[in-house]
């Protein structure tokens, strides 16, 4: 009876192709993305990102016509020294999520706040298409 030997399957895998690889996995989907939740209701539309652990200044909500950006950009930066060594740890983190509003929504009465860790974009509904083309949408 023959043994079989395997080459190892490391060097066979191009390590710059790990992310693409490791995203088309659903385990990896959507794991750094916010959950979103959107309510139509009679008079506007709520949208709730879920966004426990960030501040309200590190949040974004950009306007571009009819498309909403949300976004973030964190940089956390760790020091530690001691007798003989020193230690530094940089973590960085970012979202960005984009939503078409449509046709009836008020862009100029948009309103955006946070709270316990969730942001609330407040979208009135109306007749009629808005004079808006490109805004950020305050925070507060």
């Amino acid at each position: 009876m023959e043994l079989i030997k395997r080459k190892p399957q490391f060097f066979d895998t191009d390590l710059w192709d790990l992310p693409s690889r490791m995203f088309k996995d659903d385990l990896f989907k959507g794991r750094d993305l916010p959950a979103v939740n959107v309510k139509d209701g009679d008079k506007g539309y709520e949208i709730e990102v879920a966004a426990p652990g960030y501040k309200k200044d590190e949040l974004k909500v950009d306007l571009d016509g009819n498309v909403m950006t949300i976004s973030s950009e964190r940089k956390d930066e760790q020091k530690e020294e001691k007798e003989g060594y020193t230690r530094r740890e940089w973590h960085y983190s970012s979202f960005k999520r984009s939503f078409q509003l449509p046709d009836n929504a008020d862009l100029d009465a948009m309103k955006a706040s946070h709270a316990d860790g969730v942001l609330r974009i407040a979208v009135p509904k109306k007749a009629g298409e808005s004079a808006s083309s490109k805004r950020t949408i305050a925070i507060k």
